[in-house]
């Protein structure tokens, strides 16, 4: 599976951006209770799902925990487009860090997430970034 430079590097270094933690490919398999199915290649962890790469597609998805086997939403259109959303996040959560206000303004936070999910590639993946500042 050929995966971006920039995941492989959020993966070594195990990057969290909100509730999403990227880690190697092993370890992210260790953290999941299920083995993961063929055709996904592992990139981190969102809270109890699995960060995987559809390697039929491309696409980042999340596996859900528990049910095997089951995508519980795709995250992007691609690589690409899931970095420069979770970067609009990133952002997003620092500000938060700086100002605890800031977190619980529905209106900034629906922003980011809107943001992002234009980033990612669209509409589709609106419940994803939403679930992912709290909104």
């Amino acid at each position: 599976m050929i995966v971006s430079k920039d995941i492989e590097e959020f993966q070594q270094t195990q990057r969290e951006i909100g509730m999403i933690q990227f880690m190697e490919a092993s370890l992210a398999r260790e953290a999941f209770p299920h083995s993961v199915p063929a055709g996904y290649y592992p990139i981190g962890v969102a809270e109890a799902e699995l960060l995987c790469i559809e390697e039929a597609t491309g696409q980042p998805v999340l596996l859900e925990h528990e049910v095997a086997g089951r995508i519980a939403c795709r995250c992007a259109g691609t690589q690409c487009e899931l970095l420069a959303a979770l970067r609009i996040l990133d952002a997003y959560f620092s500000l938060c860090g700086e100002d605890d206000g800031l977190a619980d303004d529905e209106r900034i936070g629906l922003d980011a997430s809107s943001r992002a999910t234009a980033a990612a590639g669209g509409s589709e993946y609106e419940g994803f970034y939403r679930s992912l500042v709290g909104f």
